[in-house]
């Protein structure tokens, strides 16, 4: 006949298996304190629900080695997968046998759930990059903080407004001073997107085609007289349409990782007319 061993001897025994498997896991496997300040435990089996696959650059959290983030965050070809930590993945397994962990005892924070990651180059076998916390929103990738902070970027940038001295009767063979309305130099500036910090770096430069065939590219923004950085002197009197022509160099950082360069150019483009007059000598006794 059997009999059932008392309740302390079964608590003492799950005790111990916890702690077996903690072992197993290392020291980033090991749950945390709880306290104010802690994120909560979580325990996971084995559910193979949820996961995510997916291709380039993918943003893993702080509780990974810099050297690995980097490598997954700038490998614009590369695979990636999140599986839940104790399936068995077709990749492989974490431990080398045929069950990579009855249980996993990590914490998270409120609300994110624990993955275990795999990344491959191209052609390379996958490998593990360690157990990572994801919020419930998903991954974050190099692509979606690019997205999304090109568009912020855009909306905050200063209109082209271009204009031209002399304002009234411009003169053939005496320079035109224009002047795009922006400022020059570089742009620095701190966002938070998809919950990640990235500072964005970005640079101008303008393209004026003076609608006489004339065309000067410069990272002189122009100014009112008697500035000189942008000029011009038309040789024909006439109506002609100027078009000046704003383009960005940006690249970001995100979360100490980077840079990368914004993906789709930036530009802003305006156009106004300037009627030039013939220029005559005159003498006077």
């Amino acid at each position: 006949m059997s009999r059932t061993p008392p309740a302390g001897i079964l608590a003492g025994l799950a005790i111990v298996a916890l702690l077996v498997v903690g072992l197993s896991l290392g020291p980033s496997a090991i749950a945390a304190p709880a306290d104010s300040t802690s994120p909560a435990v979580e325990v996971h089996g084995d559910d193979a629900r949820d996961r995510y696959a997916g291709t380039g650059g993918l943003l893993l959290p702080g509780g990974v080695d810099r050297q690995t983030r980097t490598a997954v965050a700038q490998c614009r070809g590369c695979e990636w997968r999140l599986e839940p930590p104790c399936t068995v993945s077709p990749h492989g397994t974490a431990f080398g046998t045929a069950e990579p962990c009855l249980s996993v005892v990590r914490g998270c924070p409120a609300g994110d759930r624990l993955f275990r990651s795999w990344f491959r180059d191209v052609a390379a076998p996958w490998r593990e990059t360690g157990l990572v916390c994801i919020g419930r929103s998903g991954p974050v990738t190099v692509a979606d903080v690019d997205r999304r902070l090109r568009e912020g970027f855009v909306a905050g940038l200063a209109s082209l407004a271009p204009a031209f001295q002399p304002s009234r009767h411009p003169v053939t063979q005496l320079p035109v001073v224009f002047a795009s309305g922006q400022s020059g130099g570089r742009r620095s500036k701190d966002f938070t997107v998809v919950g990640q910090p990235v500072t964005l770096d970005a640079r101008p430069t303008w393209v004026w085609q003076f609608g006489d065939g004339s065309v000067v590219r410069t990272d002189d923004a122009g100014g009112r007289f008697p500035e000189s950085g942008v000029t011009h002197a038309y040789r024909n009197a006439g109506r002609f349409t100027v078009v000046v022509t704003t383009h960005w160099s940006a690249t970001f950082a995100v979360n100490g990782l980077g840079p990368f360069e914004v993906s789709e150019p930036i530009t802003q483009e305006e156009s106004l007319a300037i009627d030039v007059g013939e220029g005559r000598a005159q003498l006077r006794p």
